[in-house]
């Protein structure tokens, strides 16, 4: 399930060469060609909205910081604080990548039993 439409944005707004499936069964399954980044879904749609929420912390927080002597900014200021913003983001690409991790092996043995059974 691709949450966020990536297929479509990545068509969009990237070249790709176009390829063939691997066998005919790979299109029986959806995977119209051996693209990475237009069988990935939403993975880096979601790793990229991850790094801008992170800039815009830091942009944030750092004009909150030019405008201290404003208790409005202070407040906005502590609000969008964090510590480690960087160990922070490693943390959670890390998450990211060990879910997509499992749930990528858990379809490739679902698939190749499918496979497997079709043959």
């Amino acid at each position: 399930m691709d949450v966020f439409n990536g297929e479509d944005w990545f068509e969009n707004n990237l070249n790709f060469v176009q390829s063939d499936p691997y066998t005919q069964n790979f299109e029986l399954f959806g995977i119209g060609d051996m693209n990475f980044m237009l069988n990935s879904g939403s993975y880096f749609v979601i790793m990229l909205g991850m790094l801008v929420n992170v800039l815009l912390k830091i942009v944030i927080n750092a004009v909150c910081i030019r405008l201290a002597k404003h208790a409005a900014a202070r407040k906005i200021g502590i609000f969008f604080y964090e510590d480690a913003v960087f160990s922070s983001l490693k943390n959670n690409f890390l998450k990211l990548f060990m879910e997509t991790y499992f749930d990528n092996s858990f379809g490739v043995t679902l698939n190749t039993i499918s496979l497997i059974k079709a043959a």
